[in-house]
């Protein structure tokens, strides 16, 4: 007979035995303490003069909006894309101590797991680390496009601010070939670098104000997503903070799509029909789904819309925000008038400057 083996039982942890800690913030929610925050846009978008500015508010406590700087502090910078004297002009000119702000001379010498930078967290004890961009810092054995690479340097990294109570920002150049796809996944290089992070903030040019610049939080694990900020790029690159916005994802992902056709907005043909239908009556009012294609096919030469569903699809995206933005016109569908269903439009009358 064999001998029976005894199989010890597995080290387990109850749930009920760990101690739940809440997340710890430097601005909630898009800058947790410990935790990394992914800022990406394409290149010439404002993403540095944007970090320059929440770094000007943590050296200052300055709320961005109605967002308040729940740890206020030194913070350190590490860019190889910009001389220090930009980099300081940006920072002075939205209004921060530049007595709290502090670069690293052989910033392009170091990794994101370099014992340096450990070390001049703890010297000045700031409460936020800037990498500009995350790819020059991920060292030349490391294969940005490779997950099982790039977790292990990003886990790293977060271990370190976790000790050291510090956030983390991570600025990100997109790529070309994810345009399109969900924000998050428009990163350059491994779909594990925004997966690492726990915020994730996309920056756009506004679609309806092409001297604002969006950022829009496109992901928040531990709490929920906050609303989208415009700014605008002043004097010596600092940043005016211009208001919440409505856009969202979604809304500008179809804009995206859009401009990648090659239709601008001018030439939407429903743009065109909507301007006319005003024309023609410029209190606004009550045209069944016939009407509108019946004109828009007078005007455009081919109906502006195949099916109702198709008008009212359309009308639910950020289309419908673009025309009240630009055109100073709010659409309605699915209004019944005599029986009949049809759109409603109205003048609003506060555009956009």
């Amino acid at each position: 007979m064999s001998e029976e083996t005894t199989i010890s039982p597995m080290p387990l942890i109850c749930a009920a035995d760990v101690e739940y800690t809440p997340p710890k913030w430097l601005i909630c929610p898009p800058f947790q303490r410990g935790k990394g925050t992914l800022i990406q846009a394409d290149p010439g978008t404002g993403k540095t003069a944007f970090v320059c500015a929440v770094a000007a508010s943590v050296t200052t406590g300055a709320p961005i909006l109605d967002l308040e700087v729940e740890t206020p502090g030194h913070v350190l910078m590490l860019s190889v894309e910009d001389d220090l004297e930009i980099l300081r002009g940006r920072i002075e000119a939205s209004h921060g101590d530049l007595s709290k702000v502090h670069f690293m001379p052989n910033a392009a010498e170091m990794t994101l797991n370099s014992p340096e930078i450990e070390q001049a967290i703890q010297q000045v004890d700031a409460k936020l680390v800037v990498f500009d961009p995350i790819q020059a810092f991920l060292g030349s054995q490391i294969d940005m496009f490779r997950a099982n690479e790039t977790r292990p340097v990003l886990a790293k990294l977060f271990e370190m601010c976790a000790r050291n109570d510090c956030a983390c920002a991570l600025i990100a150049h997109t790529s070309k070939s994810n345009m399109g796809k969900s924000f998050v996944n428009q990163s350059l290089g491994s779909v594990d670098i925004p997966a690492s992070c726990r915020s994730v903030l996309h920056i756009v040019r506004n679609p309806t104000n092409d001297k604002e610049n969006i950022v829009v939080h496109v992901k928040s694990s531990n709490a929920p997503k906050g609303r989208s900020i415009a700014y605008r790029i002043i004097d010596r690159g600092g940043v005016e903070w211009c208001g919440f916005r409505d856009f969202d994802e979604k809304d500008l992902i179809t804009v995206q799509k859009r401009v990648e056709k090659g239709v601008p907005y001018e030439s939407e043909p429903l743009v065109k029909v909507f301007k006319q239908l005003m024309k023609e009556r410029p209190a606004g009012g009550f045209w069944s789904y016939a009407e509108v294609k019946e004109k828009g096919a007078k005007l455009l030469g081919f109906p502006p819309f195949s099916t109702t569903t198709d008008l009212r699809s359309k009308l639910s995206t950020s289309f419908a925000k673009e025309l009240q933005s630009r055109e100073g016109l709010i659409v309605t569908s699915g209004i019944k008038q005599g029986g009949t269903r049809g759109i409603k439009i109205e003048q609003y009358c506060c555009l956009d400057d």
